[in-house]
């Protein structure tokens, strides 16, 4: 099969983690045999070697300036809207090019895989040009254009065109439902974890390996610099986890438009020094940092369902998070994580105390998130399996090397 990836965020680098689903995607589907090729933004970061050398990668141009290519990446598009709201200006220009490059790129694709809404429309636009199936993939963040007036209305009339729609949790899967998308439409595939590189490994050896003091105790976040991941309520609750673990230490592993805002805050609250903010890491130090760590922080205010915490959860560690999105399907509060309410940092320090303090209550908790995430959850070729029979379904064996091979079947007989 030869399959397009139309997304609006991807890997820009080895430690880049947006996106780094699709990129999981791509690779897997590509060991399996079919012919991937991925469309996504241009951007500042952009490199010039591939990430993969199974799989091509096209980035499209949207505006003149590299630098003023800003609406995707970071935190996601919705993010840098919030941020910047002058950023509505270049949607016109990045919807058009998204579109222009999509045909051109497609035309001898037997469908085409869109990832979040924007990308959506796009495929869908193309159809009456391209003529191929649409499947399409929507997250969390996606529920937020469900609620816009006026254009609610066009959404679920262009959605329900989609020959597939994917979505990652049953909890997802209830409000696309409710949100008017036929139920028959829609296929649950949760994402992949590699449970052989995500497991419980010695935490005085992974911190050796990374050039961390072994003693102290270490609170892990994994996830983008952006508004939606609430690490300003992290900071906001430091104080108060310092004033009864004075050892803490708090570690950020990932990039984004609000690190610099998010540094100026730990200088104003007298916590620099307890919190590092470590950007960027290559994908396979992931488990090292996960295993370096006593708990996980997670205080999301919009999620779907966040790899960063089941990776911590395969690694046995405790998790303090929000019941938002997926979170809530994933989490039972004190059997195997910690909830607390979304953009509560007082509550967020209790739960940070309350792992820190109760060695025993630690351990169990690292020990059934364990084994729920063993329980409920297979790898990326696995997914990439599911997302492969969903194309077929879909083309119902009308794939072109399938048209090209029935075709030389016929020629060849006597």
């Amino acid at each position: 099969m030869n399959i397009t990836l139309l997304t609006t965020s991807f890997p820009r680098n080895s430690g880049d983690a947006a996106g780094r689903f699709i990129y999981e995607y791509a690779e897997h589907l590509a060991r399996r045999g079919s012919a991937i090729q991925v469309l996504a933004p241009h951007g500042p970061g952009i490199p010039d070697a591939p990430l993969s050398t199974h799989f091509k990668v096209t980035h499209f141009r949207y505006f003149i300036a590299t630098r003023l290519e800003s609406l995707a990446y970071g935190g996601g598009i919705p993010s840098r809207l919030k941020e910047n709201p002058l950023r509505v200006f270049l949607l016109p220009f990045f919807m058009l090019s998204f579109f222009v490059s999509a045909l051109r790129l497609a035309r001898r694709s037997d469908a085409l895989h869109a990832f979040w809404t924007p990308a959506a429309l796009v495929a869908l636009a193309t159809r009456p040009f391209l003529k191929v199936p649409v499947v399409i993939t929507l997250w969390g963040s996606d529920l937020l254009f469900t609620r816009i007036p006026l254009f609610s209305g066009f959404l679920r009339a262009c959605l329900r065109k989609a020959d597939a729609i994917v979505c990652e949790s049953t909890h997802f899967k209830e409000a696309l439902t409710a949100f008017g998308l036929p139920e028959d439409k829609i296929t649950v595939i949760a994402n992949g974890i590699d449970l052989k590189r995500f497991k419980p490994r010695d935490r005085a050896t992974a911190r050796r390996e990374l050039g961390l003091k072994e003693d102290g105790f270490i609170y892990l976040s994994v996830g983008s610099c952006s508004p939606a991941k609430g690490h300003r309520h992290l900071i906001e609750a430091m104080p108060r986890i310092l004033e009864q673990v004075p050892g803490a230490r708090f570690i950020v592993v990932g990039d984004g438009e609000l690190r610099p805002s998010l540094e100026a805050a730990a200088r104003t609250l007298n916590v620099a020094g307890h919190i590092t903010f470590a950007g960027g890491q290559d994908p396979g130090d992931i488990p090292r940092w996960m295993n370096a760590a006593d708990a996980l922080i997670h205080p999301s205010l919009r999620e779907g369902t966040p790899n960063a915490v089941l990776e911590a959860m395969a690694s046995g560690l405790p998790v303090i998070t929000t019941p938002v999105g997926g979170l809530a399907d994933m989490i039972v509060d004190r059997e195997n994580g910690v909830l607390v309410s979304a953009g509560s940092a007082a509550e967020l320090a209790d739960g940070a105390l309350l792992v820190a303090t109760n060695e025993s209550l630690r351990r169990l908790l690292g020990q059934n998130a364990r084994q729920w995430v063993v329980n409920g959850f297979d790898g990326w070729d696995e997914q990439a399996r599911q997302v492969a029979e969903l194309y077929a379904a879909v083309l119902g064996g009308n794939s072109r090397n399938t048209r090209a091979a029935k075709s030389a079947a016929v020629e060849d007989r006597p």
